[in-house]
């Protein structure tokens, strides 16, 4: 790709230094290359130029996986503006002492959806761009049945073709919003008539909420993320307002008269907000996998401190029920129950990170991990001098002392934490070439489909109903380009 950058600048200069023999003998000689320049691209020109790009980009991916000893990918699927469901694929690897994650293909889903479509479709890509899968070492996706079905998911097909167990692991902000979702509170029905059931009902209720001088000016509405969930519920709870206004239109919402439900509404107010705060911190790029354990497991501990908060009626991380404790009367019983279930959630969905804890924590103590450990088995492809040469490795005052500084070093917030970890590798001598090459396999691992999710929102605003006539190729061709680490391959 640099190269074809390189000679579309080489021949935009060449173009322009040659502009002042070419319309000398012009009257406006100087305005025609500022001209020249304000005239735009035309469409099939620039379709040319991505499709080119597109292509490189495929070249040096292919290139980088098939170099790669080992390498992951993650797999979400959702569907367009044109009812034509995507499988994104992104995969992540190790080269030239680099860690890539970037979009390696988004195939589109014609008919049905089933774990033999998606397998089909991504064993095919990988086939034509003759990479071999039996390289592939862990596969990460949105949990759908389709995906993790015990005997027929994608996962289970998917090791039965490269014939070995792969690491699998269930997007953890998705589970997440599984656990988010413990909540049968449902405030759709009068939301979609304060907003949605005419111009002339919204305009009303926002001159109500300037007029009593509400901190919010409007609701929001979301029947579908619960990731934003808290935010919808914070404003709701200008309720004293929605109920006068509700009344004045003869649309009553008797709930908005019920004190447990009130309560019940504050309550989901609070603990949505810190939930919402969790699913902030599992997001974003950069994120080691020992980052988003650590934010998990944190979580159900803040909740023990939650049930101590309510036991004892202070509310110190509830707000919203602290502020109308004086209204209604608080049932700490049924709080502390909702809690309880909560952290039943969390700690169900937490068994596959206690498994593999210690695999991931080799990646900051590489003396810790116990090599007879059943876990090993993914890395069977390796040569059997990782024993020796981890014994080495906890003989050598200079290398462990290495790491301690690491893992100190790791407490600045404003680290590039994943980097940081990478070149601490990187600078092992290859004497350790056996423990090197099981952190790069580990740092490739992804533990969420963030990435893919990327691309689908990118989908989603560029195929608009405005927009829809964009092909599939080159929907994959914008998107391959826009993830695609440039500055990486120089």
């Amino acid at each position: 790709m640099a190269n074809l950058l390189q000679v579309v600048n080489t021949s935009k200069k060449l173009f322009f230094s040659g502009a002042e023999v070419s319309f000398r003998d012009l009257q406006n000689k100087d305005l025609i290359p500022s001209r020249i320049r304000e005239i735009p691209v035309s469409a099939r020109s620039v379709e040319k130029r991505i499709s080119d790009l597109a292509e490189n980009v495929t070249t040096k991916q292919t290139t980088g996986l098939k170099q790669s000893n080992v390498f992951s990918v993650a797999l979400d699927e959702s569907t367009d503006v044109n009812d034509t469901s995507h499988l994104s694929v992104v995969a992540r690897y190790h080269e030239n002492n680099h860690i890539y994650g970037e979009l390696c293909c988004l195939l589109p889903l014609h008919d049905t959806t089933k774990a033999e479509d998606i397998l089909c479709a991504f064993t095919g890509y990988f086939s034509k761009q003759e990479i071999d899968l039996n390289k592939l070492i862990c596969v990460t996706t949105d949990g759908a049945a389709a995906m993790i079905g015990k005997k027929k998911g994608f996962v289970k097909l998917i090791e039965n073709h490269v014939g070995c167990k792969l690491l699998s692991f269930h997007c953890i902000i998705h589970q997440e919003g599984l656990c988010a979702k413990t909540s049968s509170l449902n405030l759709v029905s009068v939301m979609m008539f304060l907003i949605s059931h005419s111009s002339l009902v919204h305009r009303q209720f926002k001159s109500l909420l300037q007029e009593i001088e509400c901190e919010y000016g409007d609701l929001l509405c979301s029947n579908a993320c619960w990731f934003s969930r808290g935010k919808v519920l914070a404003r709701f709870v200008c309720f004293e307002a929605i109920r006068a206004f509700l009344d004045k239109k003869k649309k009553p919402f008797p709930q908005l008269n019920d004190e447990s439900w009130l309560l019940k509404l504050v309550f989901m107010t609070d603990i949505n907000t810190h939930l919402n705060e969790l699913n902030l911190k599992l997001q974003g790029q950069g994120q080691t996998v020992l980052d988003l354990f650590s934010y998990w497991k944190a979580f159900p501990m803040k909740l023990d401190i939650f049930t101590r908060d309510i036991n004892i009626k202070a509310f110190n991380y509830f707000p919203n029920v602290k502020n109308h404790a004086n209204q209604f009367e608080v049932n700490i019983d049924e709080l502390q129950e909702y809690v309880e279930a909560l952290k039943t959630e969390f700690d169900k969905r937490s068994q596959d990170f206690y498994i593999h804890e210690s695999l991931f924590s080799y990646l900051i103590k590489p003396g810790s991990l116990d090599l007879t450990n059943a876990q090993l088995k993914h890395f069977s492809w390796m040569d059997i001098d990782v024993e020796m040469q981890q014994v080495d490795f906890r003989s050598s005052e200079i290398w462990t002392l290495k790491f301690a500084e690491l893992r100190k070093s790791l407490k600045d917030e404003k680290l590039e934490k994943s980097g940081a970890i990478l070149n601490c590798w990187t600078s092992l001598p290859s004497s350790f070439i056996c423990l090197k090459k099981m952190a790069f396999v580990l740092l490739s691992a992804f533990r969420s489909t963030y990435s893919c999710e990327q691309i689908f929102s990118h989908m989603k605003a560029v195929l608009s109903p405005h927009r829809s006539r964009l092909t599939p190729e080159h929907s994959e061709n914008r998107y391959k380009v826009q993830s695609f680490k440039v500055c990486s391959r120089h």
